[in-house]
């Protein structure tokens, strides 16, 4: 993950769940964006001014739902290879072909993720 900055809100920017008023943690990139379309303010005097009566502090509902992706991406490889190193482990046949299953179901849900 990238450097987060800090921002005010001043305007409502339903994409990523923002209301105006609030302060904005995001990615310096997201930041650089919101703010060249008029949607935050960077000044650290603003930032300051805000956090002083008590600003919320969020986050982006798009960088977090990206984040979790990532973090749900991350959980089923390891899930996969867990699942594959006990096939590989295998003692009967029966458990074999269930983890053999398994391990497709796993397959299938992280090519979901990863698409």
């Amino acid at each position: 993950m990238s450097k987060l900055a800090i921002a005010l809100v001043l305007c409502d920017v339903l994409s990523h769940d923002l209301k105006a008023g609030q302060l904005v943690e995001a990615d310096a990139a997201t930041i650089k964006a919101l703010a060249a379309e008029g949607s935050l303010d960077v000044h650290k005097e603003a930032v300051a001014a805000a956090r002083s009566r008590g600003a919320e502090l969020v986050r982006s509902a798009i960088e977090q739902a990206t984040e979790q992706r990532a973090a749900d991406t991350d959980a089923k490889r390891v899930e996969l290879a867990q699942l594959q190193d006990l096939h590989a482990k295998a003692a009967d046949p029966e458990t074999a072909a269930a983890l053999a299953k398994k391990i497709a179901e796993t397959e299938s849900a992280l090519a979901d993720l990863v698409a």
